[in-house]
């Protein structure tokens, strides 16, 4: 008779089985399907901070098999998964210390009205307790997965420790933009091929990184990109194409150790490390590496900016004086059009930001408190204003359309360009693409 498979509850703690990993700490972040056969759930795994999906038959209970999975297991950051696991037995208080942020839930958008800069009033709310499990990662961060394709090096850091106002509202350490920063968050390392945490939960455990960046016993910069690569013939399969996709970044690897050796190499990396090595080609590298990492450390923080508001303005508190300094933050930042193109989300806060009245009607305040709030609201709706302007005048607006109009049109046309674009180049464009595309 066969065995009957377990029904598992949100934040039960398990191991995870995936493909090409072994079974990994995880916590059930909820049921994602359920069929009279199977049932799916979501998964967070400990050490990595990846979510993902798994059949209940690649489900293992912790305590039960802990003496079986748990030990043995060199694969990085699989000792750090196991520590976190351990210490999420305790409070709900350390589960939200082990949440990674990428699992915090976004509101819907409100569909916006045609032919206006404006809207009705706002209340941004990015905590409400009504809303849905955490799902996984199906959209496209565009910064966080620009740093998956090896622009910058990413070092894995434990997550520091939050700070909690007296409503017990977690206060971030926000980002501050500096291009001449040289942390290590976005310094390329001295190997250059960024090693990425295992990424169990993903189907394809396809190619995080598709750029190999090498430098050479003189000190040279050489860049292997997979998207240079054609596949072979015999590779007409999307699966077989990933196939050749993850050989030929595990032979970049091999590549990568013997150029940092000193040694031979094969004829066709040769010709390739030595077009890069001309002192023409060097010059642009380089540059071009100092424009990408600027431009990452800004979308960055742009985006963090975007959450502080969101965080600051919420239908269960307002803290305006932090959405006034993210506002400040924003407006000293160096904007570009193809910023806001690649992030049309910190447009729209802003314009929605803009007829920002709070919720005073469910809040509970005194005469005083309202009339406070009030106040600050109306600054946070003028700062909104200048900033929008600010965004504004970057664009040529026709007469008789409003930005609004404006900025949704060109946003249109550079999604159809960069729909069909790889990866890499989307996240390192540093040029608009739209300015020399064809009308």
């Amino acid at each position: 008779m066969p065995a009957v498979e377990r029904k598992f509850k949100t934040n039960d703690k398990v191991f995870a089985k995936v493909r090409g990993y072994p079974p990994w700490p995880a916590r059930i972040e909820g049921l994602a399907d359920e069929t009279p056969n199977r049932l799916k759930y979501h998964i967070f795994f400990y050490g990595t901070r990846e979510t993902g999906i798994c059949r209940q038959d690649e489900l293992f209970p912790y305590t039960e098999f802990k003496d079986k999975y748990g030990k043995g297991v060199k694969r990085k950051f699989f000792t750090e998964a196991l520590q976190e696991i351990e210490c999420d037995f305790g409070t709900p208080e350390s589960r939200a210390n082990l949440l990674p942020s990428e699992s915090t839930p976004k509101p819907e958008a409100t569909e916006s009205q045609a032919g206006s800069d404006n809207e009705g009033n706002l209340v941004i709310d990015e905590g409400s307790e009504k809303k849905a499990a955490p799902k996984p990662k199906t959209s496209t961060p565009r910064v966080s997965e620009a740093m998956d394709v090896d622009t910058p090096n990413y070092h894995h850091k434990p997550s520091p420790v939050l700070k909690v106002t007296t409503s017990g509202r977690k206060i971030k350490p926000k980002k501050t933009f500096d291009p001449d920063d040289n942390d290590s968050t976005f310094s390329s390392h001295s190997g250059g091929f960024k090693e990425q945490s295992p990424i169990p939960g993903t189907e394809n455990a396809l190619i995080k990184a598709s750029v190999c960046r090498i430098k050479t016993v003189d000190g040279k910069l050489v860049l292997l990109d997979i998207n240079k690569f054609t596949p072979p013939e015999n590779c007409k399969t999307e699966k077989s194409i990933n196939l050749w996709k993850m050989n030929k970044i595990n032979e970049f690897k091999q590549i990568r150790e013997k150029v940092e050796e000193g040694e031979p190499v094969k004829e066709e990396y040769a010709k390739i490390i030595e077009e890069q090595c001309q002192p023409e080609v060097q010059a642009e590298l380089e540059a071009n590496e100092k424009a990408l990492k600027t431009q990452l450390k800004l979308e960055v923080c742009i985006l963090d900016i975007d959450l502080r508001i969101k965080d600051s303005i919420g239908l269960e508190h307002a803290d305006c004086d932090e959405c006034l300094k993210a506002l400040d933050d924003l407006i000293n930042l160096p904007i570009t059009p193809l910023v806001l193109k690649k992030h049309p989300e910190i447009v729209d806060t802003c314009r929605r930001l803009q007829r920002y009245t709070g919720n005073i009607a469910e809040w509970t305040m005194t005469e005083e408190e309202a009339e406070v709030f009030t106040q600050k609201a109306s600054q946070v709706r003028a700062k909104a204003d200048h900033v929008y302007n600010k965004f504004k005048n970057l664009f040529t607006v026709p007469a008789g359309e409003t930005f609004w109009d404006t900025f949704s049109k060109q946003l249109v046309t550079f999604n159809d360009v960069t729909r069909n674009m790889p990866a890499h180049d989307l996240f390192s464009l540093c040029e608009d693409p739209t300015t020399t595309a064809p009308s």
